[in-house]
């Protein structure tokens, strides 16, 4: 788990966790991006209740969300790794039992995950499921590549030996899905209908820090994309190589169409102000005639 300035959603997160019923010891561990909030004090007191289980990282400079998560994954021994950012939460309590026991009765899944409600802090939106009641179970990478996002981090639990983090990992936002392509390299996904987490949408959500407006932030996530299939290629086998080159070519298609947006929407902002400045001159000019 990660936190930053999240004192009103981290006690439901850690709460959910540690409301897991299993039959395996778990490890919390949280790390802080130097939050300026009561998020450090919280997690302190959950250390003091659990020092067994809850072992908060306390940093003295903000590291930013991608080397904050390599910092908490970094710090994990345990066999497997579950993903909960601190303003999201765990809504079944048997979530880890359910995910461990298909892992363990599956040497060849990389990663186990499953279907999530979205919930919007501001009420924008309805609620609604992440993926449809129909979606496949088993998946491999090459759904990674090909799909839109469909994995939310939240749901995940994946086996800790199979992350290496390559020299370029915190070049790129998106580092969940680096994480996530990296790790099925070495298996299989398995897909859980059950409905076992809520993925929260708030101000301070990673997605809502981008301002760029809506076709800024989608030229944006597109260049992002290809920057990390661009970069990831070199480390899959090589029977993957059509698939990520045709992942690359629908980017460049998208960035291209974003950007003739972009351009669109700025020049004609530009002429509707060209119009009411031609206007107020006309108008200034029959002032000054008389009329």
């Amino acid at each position: 788990m990660v936190s930053y300035n999240q004192e009103q959603y981290v006690r439901d997160a850690l709460d959910n966790v540690l409301g897991q019923h299993v039959t395996f010891p778990i490890e919390v561990i949280v790390s802080d991006d130097n939050s300026s909030d009561a998020t450090p004090l919280i997690l302190q007191e959950y250390a003091d209740r659990y020092p067994n289980i809850v072992h908060p990282i306390f940093g003295k400079r903000n590291l930013g969300y991608p080397n904050n998560l390599r910092r908490a994954l970094e710090a994990a021994y345990g066999k497997y790794i579950a993903l909960c950012d601190s303003d999201d939460y765990w809504t079944d309590p048997y979530k880890l039992q359910k995910q461990v026991d298909y892992m363990e009765s599956h040497s060849d899944c990389a990663i186990c995950f499953h279907n999530v409600m979205h919930v919007y802090e501001d009420n924008a939106h309805a609620r609604s499921l992440l993926n449809p009641l129909d979606f496949p179970s088993e998946l491999t990478a090459e759904d990674l590549i090909s799909r839109k996002w469909f994995l939310p981090t939240n749901s995940e639990l994946f086996r800790r030996d199979y992350l290496v983090f390559p020299d370029w990992y915190d070049t790129v936002l998106h580092v969940d899905y680096v994480i996530n392509m990296l790790v099925a390299r070495k298996g299989k996904l398995h897909y859980m209908h059950d409905v076992m987490a809520v993925y929260r949408h708030t101000s301070l959500s990673v997605n809502a820090q981008h301002n760029n407006g809506k076709w800024g932030y989608m030229l944006f996530h597109c260049q992002t994309m290809k920057k990390i299939l661009t970069q990831i290629k070199p480390l899959y086998p090589s029977e993957y190589s059509t698939i990520i080159e045709d992942r690359l070519f629908f980017y460049d298609e998208e960035i291209a169409r974003y950007e003739r947006e972009i351009y669109c929407e700025k020049h004609f902002l530009a002429r509707i102000f060209r119009i009411k400045t031609y206007k107020r001159l006309a108008k200034r000019l029959l002032r000054i005639n008389g009329v």
